[in-house]
């Protein structure tokens, strides 16, 4: 297939994904309507991502449904549960919305839908209390670090990272368990997790992504506050380097006392924002190393070599669209343009090839988990002939 017609194909199929998946009130787009019938705060930001490139300003409906669910303090609740309120009782303490956050992508998706066009400027005061927020109540004055009170708050639901937390070998029903026992052991203040005794990371990925969102945001807002502290989480961050393991460390300081640097893509997720040039250069051969992380069909969730990897299971070592997403917007922020060709490539062969999964076996390229997902839309971002660089902003429809 010719590249312009395959763009036009790949395109036309994210559209639909989007389409099939949206939320008329108050304006979003599940998941998966089958597996995944709430919204979840960084799918509905990478949406927002895939509906600007698409020239579709539900992209800006998007990113105000999150808004809508903040709380006074500038926390971002990481679910939403429109459709049926009552039923974030069995997890959270209120109706309607979840206790814990998520990855804050919406500094990403802001200056994205900005630089396309998009009037975005009535949600530039949210998106900066949301990360002021994170800033604020969430970083470890010790490590630096941004910190989580429970996996799913970095959206890496079962990552080896975890296993200090659980008795090997790792058992899905068993870890499901103890993850809900985590639930119940969070400490809220004023609507909002703000610590647990049982589970809290300092999280070098979460952090990268923290700190990266505020930069994005700052890209636009001119907000010296929001630099200076990304600053200090980016020094903090690149204090955690294990040379050793080629990766990020995380540190426990609820739990299992000791650090975690299982080689793992969230981890090397730093070189969105590291100062280290050395450390960037070695992250990146580590993405592209075929023993490592470089697989036949893209980037797998954990490194092949190490003992936890399996590729067909859930954040064990499955290649997930938004992560190579990430680095292919890593890569072309840092002018590694051949890199971004590579990974956009990737991200391509992988959605197309698993029916636009959730996520897939990057050994196989068969497609895992709900099928089609919302945010493999994003392979919309690496359309055929694209030379690495920023793409150029998609023609507006109806704004």
């Amino acid at each position: 297939m010719p590249p312009e017609q395959r763009r036009h194909a790949v395109e036309a199929a994210s559209r639909r994904i989007l389409e099939r998946n949206w939320v008329a009130t108050p304006g979003f787009t599940v998941p998966n309507r089958r597996k995944y019938p709430w919204q979840w705060l960084w799918d509905s930001c990478f949406h927002a991502v895939a509906w600007s490139r698409l020239g579709d300003p539900r992209g800006v409906r998007e990113l105000e449904s999150v808004f809508s669910l903040q709380l006074p303090s500038g926390f971002v609740p990481h679910m939403g549960y429109w459709a049926k309120p009552k039923a974030s009782l069995a997890l959270w303490h209120v109706r309607g919305r979840s206790d814990i956050t998520q990855p804050p992508m919406y500094g990403h998706a802001l200056r994205v839908l900005a630089e396309r066009g998009f009037d975005v400027e009535h949600l530039r005061d949210a998106a900066t209390a949301g990360l002021d927020y994170l800033f604020e109540h969430r970083r470890d004055p010790g490590s630096g670090l941004i910190r989580v009170v429970h996996p799913w708050e970095t959206g890496c639901d079962d990552s080896p990272r975890w296993d200090g937390w659980h008795a090997e070998p790792f058992k899905e029903r068993r870890w499901n368990a103890k993850k809900r026992e985590l639930v119940r052991s969070i400490r809220i203040r004023d609507g909002a997790a703000c610590g647990n005794p049982g589970f809290d990371v300092g999280s070098a990925g979460f952090s990268a992504l923290v700190a990266f969102n505020a930069c994005e945001l700052a890209a636009f807002t001119r907000n010296t506050d929001l630099l200076s502290n990304a600053s200090k989480v980016v020094e903090a961050i690149d204090a955690h380097w294990v040379d050793s393991r080629h990766t990020w460390s995380d540190v426990c300081l609820a739990g299992p006392h000791n650090t975690s640097a299982v080689r793992t893509l969230d981890g090397l997720f730093p070189v969105l924002v590291s100062e280290n040039p050395r450390y960037v250069d070695v992250a990146f051969a580590e993405i592209f190393e075929p023993r490592s992380f470089w697989r036949p069909f893209g980037p797998s969730g954990t490194s092949a070599d190490e003992p936890t990897y399996d590729p067909g299971r859930y954040w064990r070592g499955d290649a997930w669209p938004q992560e190579i997403y990430l680095l292919m917007v890593a890569a072309t922020r840092s002018g590694r343009h051949a890199e971004a060709v590579r990974l956009a490539e990737k991200l391509l062969e992988g959605c197309v090839g698993s029916r636009y999964a959730e996520r897939w076996n990057p050994e196989t390229g068969a497609g895992l988990g709900a099928i089609p997902q919302g945010w493999a839309a994003l392979a919309a971002e690496a359309t055929p002939g694209w030379d690495g660089r920023e793409p150029q902003p998609a023609g507006l429809q109806g704004s």
